[in-house]
C-alpha cells in the first residue's frame, strides 16, 4: 500500500493557466485536462502544493509522477523538482517532452528522501523553456510514498504454571 499526494493549491503560476492545480489533481492522468505554459516560455514557473502525507519513517519507495508533453514544433526543456516549503529543493530533473503525452516517473534516492523533514509542505515546481510557437503541458502530478508501517512485537517469553 502507498500514500498519494496530489496538488491542492497553486503557490506560483507564472504565465501558466490559472488556476493550474485543479487541472492536474486527478486520480489518474487525463490528457483532455491540464494546464499550459505561456507560448515560447522562458523560465515560466508553475509551483503547486501537494496534499499532506504521513512520514513513512523509511527512505525507500518515494516516487514522483507527472503526465505531460508539449504543443508546437520547437524543443521544450521542462525542469521539475520536489521542494519542501519555500526554499529547500529535495530533487530536480530535466525532461524534453515530445508531442505525445506520457507519464514521467522519478524515484528519490535515500539521500534525497532523508532531506524531507515536513511531509505536510511538499511542492512540485515545473519550469518551462521553449522557443515561440511551443508550449509545455502538464495534465497530472502525484507523489507516492509508502504507508506508515505499524510495528508489532512478539514476546519470546514463556509463562509456566
Amino acid at each position: 500500500m502507498s500514500q498519494r499526494a496530489r496538488p491542492i493549491s497553486d503557490i506560483s503560476v507564472g504565465l501558466w493557466g490559472n488556476p493550474s492545480w485543479s487541472e492536474i489533481d486527478e486520480l489518474n492522468p487525463d490528457a483532455a485536462d491540464g494546464t499550459l505554459s505561456a507560448d515560447g516560455p522562458v523560465g515560466d514557473t508553475l509551483e503547486v502544493l501537494l496534499s499532506s502525507l504521513l512520514d513513512p519513517s523509511r527512505s525507500s519507495h518515494h516516487q514522483l509522477h507527472f503526465h505531460g508533453g508539449k504543443s508546437g514544433a520547437g524543443a521544450l526543456t521542462l525542469t521539475w523538482s520536489l521542494r519542501q516549503g519555500a526554499g529547500t529543493e529535495i530533487a530536480a530533473w530535466t525532461e524534453s517532452p515530445g508531442l505525445s503525452q506520457i507519464v514521467f516517473t522519478r524515484t528519490l534516492t535515500a539521500a534525497q528522501t532523508n532531506l524531507i523533514t515536513n511531509y505536510t509542505d511538499l511542492r512540485i515546481r515545473f519550469v518551462a523553456d521553449a522557443p515561440a510557437g511551443t508550449r509545455a503541458q502538464v495534465n497530472w502530478a502525484e507523489m507516492k510514498v509508502p504507508q506508515l508501517q505499524s510495528v508489532s512485537f512478539r514476546s519470546g517469553l514463556r509463562v509456566s504454571e
